[in-house]
């Protein structure tokens, strides 16, 4: 089954070729299609794994066991620069001009150094030829521990809860990158999409404070990135851990990421 690129490739070049089928060889035209269909295949096999490059280090990471002396060992690939702050550690990188872009990132609780929120995101771009589209994709990962206070509220309703809890992932995701996003315009970037996102999320559950009971669904609540257009969100409250998950991009969906 060809994916996304290679079917862009594939229809492409194959299309022109048969519009001019009359005019040259057959034979001759169906090889040629067939090399160039071998090269844009090769060159979309090179592409960027987030699961592989980046979620596998944020799924090693466990809240409220893992010290930072055990993230500090496996946060950072060999390719990619480490940022500390005060009680934050991220480790970035980017490849094909900012095309390629994605972050991990541990909070500790100050006093026991163990881990008590955990970030990550992946962002992809793949320019086919031809003029068309470019296809972005964005995604973003969070865990964090809440506090006794977020959790309990006082609140009117499910709905509300849902949406102080998500605040205040927002406002700890904030807090904890600009810690580290001052020493990298790469990181700095990552971390605004991310920030558009959540902004864009919270302005749609502002316009309809109902749609909060979609959150915690299979599918996830929709909204409208600014710039990346439709995307997903999913937030699962557990005990005092709360799970949220982003997936942001035209044809992407909430099941497209994987599950563990």
């Amino acid at each position: 089954m060809l994916n996304y690129c290679e079917q862009l490739r594939f229809f492409t070049l194959i299309t022109g070729f048969l519009e001019r089928a009359e005019a040259v060889n057959t034979r001759n035209v169906l090889v040629a299609a067939a090399v160039l269909v071998c090269v844009g295949m090769a060159g979309c096999q090179g592409g960027f794994n987030m699961d592989q490059e980046v979620f596998d280090r944020y799924d090693a990471t466990t809240l409220k066991l893992s010290k930072s002396s055990d993230v500090m060992g496996m946060i950072k690939d060999d390719d990619e620069v480490l940022s500390q702050g005060r009680n934050v550690i991220a480790s970035w990188g980017q490849r094909q001009d900012g095309d390629n872009l994605w972050f991990n990132a541990v909070t500790f609780d100050e006093d026991r150094l163990t881990a008590v929120r955990k970030y990550a995101c992946g962002y992809e771009q793949i320019d086919p030829p031809y003029y068309v589209t470019a296809k972005r994709k964005l995604r973003f990962d969070a865990m964090t521990v809440l506090d006794e206070e977020t959790l309990s509220g006082p609140y009117t309703d499910e709905n509300a809860r849902r949406r102080a809890v998500f605040n205040a992932v927002v406002t700890a995701f904030g807090d904890d990158m600009r810690q580290v996003t001052s020493d990298s315009r790469d990181l700095a970037s990552a971390v605004l999409l991310v920030r558009q996102s959540l902004r864009n999320i919270s302005t749609t559950l502002d316009a309809s404070p109902g749609l909060a009971v979609r959150l915690s669904e299979p599918a996830g609540m929709e909204f409208d990135q600014m710039n990346l257009g439709r995307g997903h969100i999913r937030m699962i409250i557990e005990d005092d851990v709360v799970t949220v998950k982003v997936m942001v991009g035209k044809g992407t969906s909430i099941s497209d990421i994987r599950q563990k």
